[in-house]
């Protein structure tokens, strides 16, 4: 096969220009600090990147999710712990009203107090995390619980200390909770409804104070307000085991956010040793290419020798 000049010119000139090319990917390498600047760079571990990538902004919207599920929480704990105190205080009020030395003066001004301590439960249970009403069960706008105009405390609508109260409706608002995502296929329930919160029927928290209320202004017996009493008691029991279980939902929440912020790690790790250049190592590559670069010039005029038109000179 015969070598011409042209040829050798166009070889020189492709070995000079991967040279160059060479130098110019070093440089992108150490103006980036990255070693895969574009995909053809190295296929496979781009898309190796890019999985991780995936996986990292999941990781953090599941972060996010439970940050705000976590809140949420804490607000629902603060305000069912609230409500003990409100229900310790009316017990303390209604074993004072028991006692034989009461006469109808008195309990009903232990009545008056007792009251106020059932309208504060009503603002306690319109408790909210921002903007957003954290016993409504999927109404989370309004305020869920609001007093009628004869003092009944209804929850979206519904008189749940209602004995007739349609069975259907009450199983729909029991139904009704805010479950957030946190990982793939796991969801967590965070919100406590209306019906869990205070009961229904007889077992009506708020049913519970107006009897209580009702037997003191009444003038009613030893015996009769200490049935209230009682029925003080068994509620806040109930109240009680909400708390643990919000607590039980939050340590939940703690493990699965250190187990995230370890996976994170361990993904930023791997995403740094695909995608990071070794900035020592683009340097003495980067310093090799230019000094084969340099040689190539230097040498190029003996690789391409005089053609018959020099000679013509």
């Amino acid at each position: 096969m015969r070598l011409t000049n042209t040829m050798m010119s166009d070889n020189y000139l492709n070995n000079l220009q991967r040279n160059m090319s060479r130098m110019n990917q070093f440089q992108s390498q150490m103006a980036t600090n990255r070693k895969l600047v574009r995909l053809s760079d190295d296929p496979a571990s781009a898309m190796g990147a890019l999985a991780i990538r995936d996986k990292l902004a999941k990781l953090e919207q599941y972060q996010r999710n439970l940050n705000d599920a976590q809140s949420w929480l804490t607000q629902s704990e603060t305000a069912v712990l609230e409500i003990n105190e409100v229900i310790k205080t009316a017990y303390e009020r209604a074993v004072q009203g028991a006692t034989g030395t009461n006469d109808a003066e008195d309990k009903k001004a232990i009545a008056v107090q007792v009251r106020q301590l059932r309208d504060h439960l009503v603002q306690v249970a319109n408790a909210s995390y921002g903007n957003t009403f954290i016993f409504g069960g999927h109404t989370t706008t309004e305020p869920p619980f609001a007093v009628a105009a004869d003092g009944t405390v209804t929850y979206q609508g519904e008189n749940l200390a209602d004995p007739a109260l349609d069975p259907a409706s009450l199983v729909k608002l029991k139904g009704q909770a805010v479950e957030y995502q946190i990982g793939t296929n796991l969801t967590t329930q965070i919100s406590i409804n209306g019906v869990e919160l205070v009961g229904s029927g007889e077992d009506n928290l708020f049913a519970v104070f107006d009897e209580l209320i009702a037997n003191l202004e009444s003038d009613g017996s030893s015996d009769q307000i200490s049935h209230s009493i009682e029925k003080l008691k068994h509620k806040q029991v109930d109240v009680l085991a909400l708390a643990t279980d919000l607590g039980g939902r939050m340590n939940r929440i703690d493990l699965v956010k250190n187990r995230y912020e370890k996976d994170q790690i361990n993904y930023e790790t791997v995403k740094s040793e695909v995608e990071d250049a070794d900035l020592a190592e683009v340097v003495m590559n980067l310093k090799m290419a230019e000094a084969v670069y340099q040689a190539a010039l230097a040498i190029g005029d003996q690789v391409i020798q005089p053609s018959l038109v020099d000679f013509l000179k």
